[in-house]
Protein backbone atom coordinates (compact mmCIF):
# COMPACT_ATOMS: atom_id res chain seq x y z
CA UNK A 1 0.00 0.00 0.00
CA UNK A 2 2.65 2.36 1.07
CA UNK A 3 4.53 1.74 -2.21
CA UNK A 4 1.68 2.72 -4.46
CA UNK A 5 0.88 5.68 -2.20
CA UNK A 6 4.99 6.78 -3.13
CA UNK A 7 4.18 6.21 -6.91
CA UNK A 8 1.32 8.17 -7.11
CA UNK A 9 3.71 10.68 -5.47
CA UNK A 10 5.69 10.13 -7.32
CA UNK A 11 3.57 10.83 -10.78
CA UNK A 12 2.05 14.14 -9.25
CA UNK A 13 5.47 15.61 -8.86
CA UNK A 14 6.32 14.45 -12.13
CA UNK A 15 2.95 16.39 -13.88
CA UNK A 16 3.74 18.96 -11.68
CA UNK A 17 7.30 19.75 -12.50
CA UNK A 18 6.21 19.46 -16.17
CA UNK A 19 3.77 21.93 -15.99
CA UNK A 20 6.26 24.87 -14.01
CA UNK A 21 9.15 23.96 -16.48
CA UNK A 22 8.38 26.32 -19.75
CA UNK A 23 10.05 26.98 -22.92
CA UNK A 24 10.85 30.72 -22.74
CA UNK A 25 11.61 32.99 -25.51
CA UNK A 26 13.11 35.82 -25.92
CA UNK A 27 12.31 37.75 -28.98
CA UNK A 28 14.09 41.65 -30.28
CA UNK A 29 14.41 44.17 -27.95
CA UNK A 30 11.93 46.52 -30.70
CA UNK A 31 9.53 43.66 -30.37
CA UNK A 32 9.08 43.13 -26.73
CA UNK A 33 8.84 46.84 -26.35
CA UNK A 34 6.26 47.24 -29.26
CA UNK A 35 3.90 44.40 -27.70
CA UNK A 36 4.22 45.63 -23.98
CA UNK A 37 3.20 49.32 -24.97
CA UNK A 38 0.33 47.89 -26.49
CA UNK A 39 -0.39 45.34 -23.72
CA UNK A 40 -0.32 48.29 -21.16
CA UNK A 41 -2.13 50.72 -22.71
CA UNK A 42 -4.86 48.04 -23.78
CA UNK A 43 -4.91 46.72 -20.53
CA UNK A 44 -5.71 49.93 -18.95
CA UNK A 45 -8.35 50.93 -21.28
CA UNK A 46 -10.01 47.69 -20.21
CA UNK A 47 -9.90 48.03 -16.41
CA UNK A 48 -11.03 51.68 -16.69
CA UNK A 49 -13.79 51.60 -19.06
CA UNK A 50 -14.86 47.38 -17.85
CA UNK A 51 -13.75 47.02 -14.48
CA UNK A 52 -12.31 43.83 -16.08
CA UNK A 53 -9.08 42.04 -16.04
CA UNK A 54 -8.03 41.29 -19.44
CA UNK A 55 -5.09 38.40 -20.53
CA UNK A 56 -2.93 37.82 -23.48
CA UNK A 57 -1.56 35.54 -25.34
CA UNK A 58 1.04 35.32 -28.05
CA UNK A 59 0.58 33.71 -31.42
CA UNK A 60 3.96 33.21 -33.84
CA UNK A 61 3.79 32.82 -37.38
CA UNK A 62 6.72 32.84 -40.34
CA UNK A 63 5.68 34.64 -42.93
CA UNK A 64 8.31 35.18 -45.41
CA UNK A 65 12.02 33.64 -44.90
CA UNK A 66 13.14 36.21 -42.42
CA UNK A 67 9.85 38.20 -41.61
CA UNK A 68 7.77 36.87 -38.34
CA UNK A 69 4.15 37.80 -37.56
CA UNK A 70 3.41 37.95 -34.12
CA UNK A 71 -0.47 38.52 -32.90
CA UNK A 72 -1.12 39.94 -29.37
CA UNK A 73 -4.41 38.35 -28.73
CA UNK A 74 -6.57 39.61 -25.85
CA UNK A 75 -9.13 37.53 -23.74
CA UNK A 76 -11.18 37.99 -20.72
CA UNK A 77 -10.50 35.29 -18.24
CA UNK A 78 -14.20 36.40 -16.47
CA UNK A 79 -16.35 36.16 -18.83
CA UNK A 80 -14.45 33.81 -21.75
CA UNK A 81 -13.15 30.96 -21.51
CA UNK A 82 -9.62 31.37 -23.14
CA UNK A 83 -8.40 28.72 -26.08
CA UNK A 84 -7.62 25.02 -23.87
CA UNK A 85 -3.80 25.65 -25.85
CA UNK A 86 -3.17 29.39 -23.93
CA UNK A 87 -3.77 27.35 -20.48
CA UNK A 88 -2.03 24.12 -21.50
CA UNK A 89 0.98 25.91 -23.42
CA UNK A 90 4.65 24.61 -22.51
CA UNK A 91 6.18 28.02 -24.30
CA UNK A 92 6.25 31.56 -22.77
CA UNK A 93 7.59 34.83 -24.35
CA UNK A 94 9.17 36.83 -22.07
CA UNK A 95 7.50 40.67 -22.07
CA UNK A 96 8.96 43.15 -19.70
CA UNK A 97 8.34 41.67 -16.42
CA UNK A 98 5.58 39.20 -17.87
CA UNK A 99 5.48 35.68 -19.61
CA UNK A 100 2.99 35.77 -21.66
CA UNK A 101 1.50 32.12 -23.19
CA UNK A 102 3.25 31.58 -27.19
CA UNK A 103 1.51 29.44 -29.29
CA UNK A 104 2.45 28.86 -33.29
CA UNK A 105 0.17 28.91 -36.17
CA UNK A 106 1.24 25.66 -36.79
CA UNK A 107 -0.37 24.36 -33.54
CA UNK A 108 -4.10 24.74 -34.93
CA UNK A 109 -2.61 23.70 -38.46
CA UNK A 110 -1.71 19.93 -36.57
CA UNK A 111 -2.14 19.90 -33.28
CA UNK A 112 -5.25 18.23 -32.08
CA UNK A 113 -8.10 19.14 -29.73
CA UNK A 114 -8.88 15.28 -28.92
CA UNK A 115 -6.14 13.21 -28.42
CA UNK A 116 -8.22 9.63 -27.58
CA UNK A 117 -10.13 9.91 -30.63
CA UNK A 118 -7.69 10.43 -33.61
CA UNK A 119 -8.56 7.61 -35.92
CA UNK A 120 -6.07 4.78 -36.65
CA UNK A 121 -2.56 5.05 -38.04
CA UNK A 122 -2.59 5.51 -41.56
CA UNK A 123 -6.53 6.84 -41.82
CA UNK A 124 -6.01 9.95 -39.66
CA UNK A 125 -6.67 11.94 -43.08
CA UNK A 126 -10.32 10.69 -43.26
CA UNK A 127 -11.96 13.44 -41.14
CA UNK A 128 -10.86 11.91 -37.82
CA UNK A 129 -8.26 14.37 -36.52
CA UNK A 130 -10.75 17.02 -34.58
CA UNK A 131 -8.98 20.47 -35.16
CA UNK A 132 -9.42 23.45 -33.39
CA UNK A 133 -9.25 27.16 -34.97
CA UNK A 134 -9.85 30.08 -33.36
CA UNK A 135 -11.29 33.15 -34.69
CA UNK A 136 -8.65 36.30 -33.33
CA UNK A 137 -10.77 39.33 -34.17
CA UNK A 138 -9.29 42.55 -32.45
CA UNK A 139 -5.41 41.15 -32.72
CA UNK A 140 -2.93 43.38 -32.38
CA UNK A 141 -0.12 42.16 -35.08
CA UNK A 142 3.76 42.70 -35.50
CA UNK A 143 6.10 41.44 -38.75
CA UNK A 144 9.35 42.04 -37.83
CA UNK A 145 12.77 40.74 -38.90
CA UNK A 146 14.18 37.81 -37.25
CA UNK A 147 15.69 34.44 -37.90
CA UNK A 148 19.21 33.57 -38.00
CA UNK A 149 20.41 36.82 -39.86
CA UNK A 150 21.44 38.89 -36.76
CA UNK A 151 22.50 41.52 -39.35
CA UNK A 152 21.72 45.45 -38.79
CA UNK A 153 17.87 44.87 -39.80
CA UNK A 154 17.78 42.26 -36.78
CA UNK A 155 14.28 43.03 -34.94
CA UNK A 156 13.23 45.81 -36.84
CA UNK A 157 9.45 46.32 -37.69
CA UNK A 158 8.47 46.21 -40.82
CA UNK A 159 4.62 47.18 -39.80
CA UNK A 160 2.10 47.37 -36.95
CA UNK A 161 -1.90 46.53 -37.55
CA UNK A 162 -4.74 46.33 -35.50
CA UNK A 163 -7.22 43.69 -37.16
CA UNK A 164 -10.50 44.01 -36.79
Amino acid sequence: MKSKILIITFLFSLSAYAQENKIVYVFPDSVEVAVYEYITQDSEYFIKERGEEVCYYLVLSKDTADVYKMLVQRYFPKSYKSNDRVNISNRVAVINDKRLPLLFDYDELFGTVDVINMGKYGERQDGYVKRSITIRDWAYTIYFIGGYNKGRNYGKILKKELVW
